[in-house]
């Protein structure tokens, strides 16, 4: 007969008092291993959801229109007062803590108050563009700038409140909608991925979903095709995946450092194909390159130094409009800033390329120095 072992015991009493239900939490820090690839990859811009970046100065300005959103959330259905839906978020505390892997330091009242803030901001903003589209004059919905850099941070993993929170304050608001709310948040986060349609049969119960991100995994991060189409299918049909770099780079694929960036590079393609355009239709075409353009700005008032520069390049579209003798391109800048005099880098790229700004000052313009 075997003697019991008090080790063993102690095992078998720790087995024991394993929880048996799956742990909700879903909402996890970036690890350092890959921040360490690049750390703002993981950064939300301007607009901070749920604790892990709350209180940040970066995001003061979205705080402000989050609660414009509340206000314009409060008038969906004028029987719900801001009392209920307080009341609501109160009765999912117990709930949504748990989803986040950290401990959330906040008390009861900024963690629920974080929840109505941030729930309703998210509601309403994927209902006023699935419902009324872009709306000019709205500081968000009306900037494409501001919309895209918003919609990207609602799908950092660090910046998520559970989808129950989103699923209970859509439900209050617009109990008689006829579309359920995992439809319009499709809509809404379709432009950011590719393909053309939605693939409607890896929708899961809507609340099976964990937050935002993971809504968007199960919706539109599907397994590649099992076979890539030939040249010929190719060629007639739109595609609907992007393989993934692995799968590239085994196809053959090579993958080179991109030398210029995504915004210079259709800028400079552009200005390319509007000189083809002029010249085969004989237009007396002059072109203005100015270094910086600013705006429309998220601050509801220009700044002075943004004041400056858009003053430079509107003088300068005037005098070369005014001109009869003005022709090709016009270099508007006061002079070239090299980086390393605006960055504490120890040893800064060299100068490769130098630029004259001699052809617009023939012109008068006065440039506004940059200091």
């Amino acid at each position: 007969m075997n003697r019991r072992d008090p080790l063993a015991d102690k095992i078998q009493m720790s087995l024991q008092n394993l929880s048996t239900n799956q742990s909700p939490c879903s909402i996890f820090k970036v690890p350092g291993v890959l921040r360490s690839v690049n750390n703002r990859a993981y950064e939300p811009k301007i607009l901070s959801i749920g604790p892990y970046h709350q209180g940040k100065d970066d995001f003061k300005m979205m705080e402000e229109h989050k609660k414009r959103y509340l206000k314009m959330f409060l008038q969906r259905r004028q029987g719900n007062s801001l009392t209920s839906y307080v009341e609501a978020m109160r009765g999912l505390e117990g709930v949504a803590r748990p989803y986040y892997q950290q401990p959330v330091s906040l008390g009861t009242d900024a963690f629920v108050e974080m929840l109505v803030l941030d729930g309703c901001f998210i509601v309403e903003l994927i209902c006023k563009i699935t419902m009324a589209g872009v709306q000019q004059g709205d500081r968000v919905t009306g900037n494409s700038l501001v919309l895209s850099t918003v919609s990207h941070d609602m799908l950092l993993l660090e910046n998520q409140i559970p989808f129950c929170v989103l699923l209970k304050l859509f439900s209050m608001a617009m109990p008689h909608e006829r579309d359920p709310f995992i439809f319009k948040a499709s809509r809404f986060f379709k432009w950011m991925f590719p393909g053309s349609r939605l693939e409607t049969s890896n929708i899961i119960s809507s609340h099976e979903f964990k937050h935002l991100l993971d809504f968007v995994y199960h919706n539109w991060l599907l397994p590649s095709p099992p076979m890539l189409p030939r040249e010929s299918e190719a060629q007639n049909k739109k595609s609907e995946f992007i393989r993934s770099a692995k799968e590239l780079k085994e196809a053959g694929i090579k993958f080179g450092k991109q030398e210029e960036s995504i915004g210079i590079a259709m800028e400079r393609l552009a200005e390319q194909d509007v000189w083809d355009v002029a010249r085969k239709k004989g237009i007396d075409l002059v072109v203005v390159n100015p270094v910086v353009v600013f705006g429309p700005l998220l601050q509801p008032t220009i700044n002075a130094s943004n004041i400056h520069i858009l003053k430079d390049v509107a003088l300068a579209h005037i005098l070369v409009f005014k001109t009869p003798s003005a022709s090709g391109r016009y270099i508007c800048s006061e002079r070239l800033l090299h980086h390393g005099e605006c960055s504490n880098e120890k040893n800064p790229r060299k100068q490769s390329y130098k630029l004259t700004n001699q052809k617009i000052k023939d012109l008068a313009i006065k440039f506004i120095p940059m200091k």
